[in-house]
């Protein structure tokens, strides 16, 4: 019977730690507001990875990104349905290899760019002459638009490929 009652409260903490607020994590916040109008960035994350291979050698990075001193808006207008973005922030761009040298850069970024976009429930697709990509919404308010970007990009010159995968996290406040 002894054995059988330490088995009993393994069990039972195994399914106490199954049980989280999973539930209450995953529920999708308020997307019900209008898209329209004019946003400014208030915050911009970036995280992710780059793996360069050239014949046998494999260098890989982790990167993450932030974002300060914002001047930058973003407007959706419908009917058509255009978007712009104009201003500029400061980005900072921290890399590791897989050496683990780290390399912090900074460059002030300039925006100055137009399109069309379309809104299907939590997507918007943003079509540009070069290139289209989708922008998921994680929350749309009258006051807070949230969304991400996925990037994964690869690419070929010479005897180097290189594959590079982004997630893009923007905040942004209504003016």
């Amino acid at each position: 019977m002894r054995v059988l009652k330490p088995s009993i409260l393994v069990l039972f903490l195994l399914v106490l730690s199954g049980c989280s607020k999973d539930v209450e994590e995953n529920t999708p916040t308020n997307r019900s507001a209008n898209l329209a109008g004019k946003w400014l960035l208030i915050d911009y994350r970036v995280t992710g990875n780059t793996t360069s291979i050239t014949f046998d050698e494999v260098e890989t990075a982790q990167f993450n990104g932030n974002g300060g001193d914002y001047n930058y808006t973003l407007t959706f207008q419908e009917n058509p349905n255009t978007y712009s973005i104009t201003g500029s922030y400061i980005f900072t761009l921290s890399t590791t290899n897989n050496s683990g040298n780290t390399i912090v850069q900074g460059s002030l970024v300039q925006f100055n760019e137009a399109g069309d976009w379309t809104q299907n429930n939590n997507t918007i697709l943003v079509i540009q002459p070069e290139e289209n990509y989708n922008l998921t919404i994680v929350e749309l308010s009258d006051d807070t638009l949230r969304f991400t970007r996925n990037i994964d990009i690869s690419t070929s010159s010479g005897d180097t490929a290189t594959s590079t995968n982004a997630t893009e996290n923007y905040r942004f406040m209504r003016i």
